[in-house]
Order: C-alpha cells, then sequence, then structure tokens
C-alpha cells in the first residue's frame, strides 16, 4: 500500500485511501484486518504528524485490541514508522 500511496499526495490520501480504513477495520475476514495491520502503519511517514494522530492512531488503537493475535503482530511490525512520525512517548 505505502508504494502505491507514494505516487499520490496526502489530499489524494486523506479523502480516497484513509476513508476506507474504518470498513476494513471492522471486516469479518481476519485476513482483510491483518493485511490493514500490516500496511496502515506504513503510511505515517507520508502523512506527517498531525494526519496521524487524527486518521491512523485511532484505527491503530481499535486494531490494538482486535481478536486475533496475528493482527496485533502486523502492527507491532511496523510500530517503527508511527514512532518515526509521532513518537513512543505520545502513545503513553
Amino acid at each position: 500500500m505505502s508504494d502505491f500511496c507514494r505516487i499520490l499526495d496526502v489530499p489524494s490520501i486523506l479523502t480516497k485511501i484513509v476513508p476506507c480504513f474504518a470498513d476494513l477495520q471492522k471486516d469479518t475476514f481476519v485476513y482483510v484486518r491483518c493485511a490493514l495491520a500490516e500496511n496502515i502503519l506504513s503510511l505515517c511517514p507520508a502523512l506527517g504528524k498531525a494526519n496521524t494522530n487524527q486518521h491512523i492512531l485511532p484505527l491503530f488503537l481499535v486494531l490494538l485490541r482486535d481478536e486475533s493475535s496475528e493482527v496485533r503482530l502486523n502492527l507491532f511490525k511496523h510500530l517503527e514508522d508511527l514512532n518515526q512520525v509521532i513518537g513512543i512517548t505520545e502513545l503513553q
């Protein structure tokens, strides 16, 4: 997803891509939520701190409470992308 989003500008990502995440994070198939968790944090560097806090962090927190350990594990694999943008101290 991040490779595709690199060719888009931030307003396009926020209006066309990010709104789809709300539906995907509620999907009944665990594979869809795993894929979302694996890719969502890779958008953080492109979106910047304010947009990450507003759009990505709430989805991150929902996925962090997912019943599937695979979803949570995929988030942790890419936690560094979130840390680069907002810092780990913001998550406390």
